[in-house]
Parts: structure tokens; sequence; C-alpha cells
């Protein structure tokens, strides 16, 4: 197990471990919010990813997973997205990250929501292994 995983071992996530979820989270909000969806995701993902959107299926590996939210971007108009940490917790060798999210559409509507990220080391680098989300309304 990496270093940054095993002063993560104890009932608390340290806090070089919630600056480097803080810093990826940062990074994917800037390339999705400039309108680089596809590169957001290849940024913060594992190649194995799964994400499992609502009413969808279940998505597998980084590209596809990029493709995903190119694409969904687009076809929703989305604007900007907004992530908000509210909880993290150790979970072995993962992390598990609970947050909130706020969506700001092409016509200045909003929609919020909540998600659930388990965060793994990969390259050195902690990234989203499995992300699932759903929507507050």
């Amino acid at each position: 197990m990496s270093e940054i995983l095993e002063r993560n071992a104890a009932s608390e996530v340290s806090e070089a471990v919630r600056a480097a979820i803080e810093e990826a989270d940062a990074a994917f909000m800037e390339a999705f919010n400039r309108g680089d969806a596809g590169a957001a995701a290849r940024g913060v993902y594992t190649r194995d990813a799964q994400i499992q959107p609502p009413g969808a299926p279940l998505i597998e590996g980084r590209e596809a997973i990029a493709e995903f939210w190119a694409g969904g971007r687009q076809e929703l108009g989305i604007k900007t997205a907004q992530l908000a940490t509210v909880k993290l917790r150790p979970a072995g060798p993962y992390v598990h990250q609970l947050g909130a999210f706020t969506l700001t559409f092409a016509d200045g509507a909003q929609a919020t929501g909540k998600y659930a990220v388990l965060w793994k080391e990969e390259d050195g680098q902690l990234k989203w292994h499995v992300d699932t989300w759903n929507m507050d309304a």
C-alpha cells in the first residue's frame, strides 16, 4: 500500500489525502466548466473506473466515461458543475467521498444533487474509481 493511503488507514482521512481529493475535484471542475468534459474525465478517473448514472446502464472505462460526460454536457446544456465534499472516510485501500453538486444550465437554471465516489490510487495519484450520483428533486 502506498504512503498516501497508509496514512489514511486510521479512522480519519489525513490532510494530505483531503488536499489531494480537493485538488483533483478542482481540476475536474476547471476543465469541465471551460467546456472540456472529456479532458475533465480523463484527468480524474482510473483506467478501469465505473460510473453509475441515474436511469442509465453502468459505464466502464476512462474513455467511455469521458465520452459520456462530453456528450451529456452538450446534450443537457450544462454550463458549469460545482462539486463540494460533504464527508470523506477511509475505506481500506480506498477513500469514500460523499458530496453535493450544483449544475448550472445554459439558460441559467440550476439543479442540485448528491454523489458518492470511491477513490483509488493509480500511478501515485488518487483518482475516481466508482462514481454514482442522483438529483435532489
